[in-house]
């Protein structure tokens, strides 16, 4: 089996890093993590939990053959990692984004492998144009969702606008409300440009 990385053209637009951060070797190099959660805390810009410095990326698995094939299996994939990298990204100019990786198996695992080059060939086929779907209708996902967001925002900045100064718990909590938001509907962009590049 082996696991394959989806490019990230983000990473060729990463700002470079200026100065280096403690324990970052080699100098402005990003590291960042993947499939599993780990615990980067803090509220952004966020930093790398092991070793320091800038929180670079985080790339995780958005499909694999076993579940895929009914086989069972679980997606490595960390919500929290994914929104702290893309918060990073777009919002502080750090690290490289994200980006998602299919966990792709060799023909040996291909319920109808006969041995031939072209039946290992079909399987790798079958498996990248499943990750294709699979990204194609992420995409239409994250329309819906983003023009939702867009659309509570708008309600939400209105109300805003429209609060009478008097209460300033209530204002500091529409206030909250309206970043929480923000930060989510800028968290599906950088998916969603991501996605869409990848599948034109």
């Amino acid at each position: 089996m082996v696991a394959v990385t989806v490019p990230l053209a983000a990473a060729m637009n990463a700002p470079a890093a200026s100065t280096a951060a403690a324990g970052d070797s080699p100098r402005g190099f990003w590291y960042g993590t993947d499939s599993w959660p780990m615990p980067v805390t803090g509220t952004g810009p966020y930093s790398e939990p092991s070793v320091g410095g800038s929180y670079g990326g985080y790339v995780g698995m958005v499909g694999n053959w076993a579940r895929w094939q009914g086989c069972g299996g679980v997606l490595a994939w960390s919500p929290a990692n994914f929104s702290q990298a893309a918060a990073n990204f777009t919002r502080y100019h750090k690290g490289v984004g994200t980006a998602g990786y299919w966990f792709m198996a060799g023909p040996g695992v291909d319920p109808h492998y006969n041995g031939t080059a072209s039946e290992a060939k079909t399987w790798g086929k079958k498996q990248a144009a499943r990750a294709l779907e699979k990204k194609k209708r992420r995409v239409q996902e994250l329309e819906a969702a983003i023009a939702t967001g867009e659309k509570e925002l708008d309600v939400l900045r209105g109300k805003l606008k429209a609060a009478p100064g008097d209460d300033w718990e209530k204002l500091a909590k529409m206030a909250q409300e309206e970043q929480a938001l923000q930060k989510k509907v800028d968290s599906m962009l950088v998916e969603w440009a991501r996605l869409s590049e990848e599948i034109a």
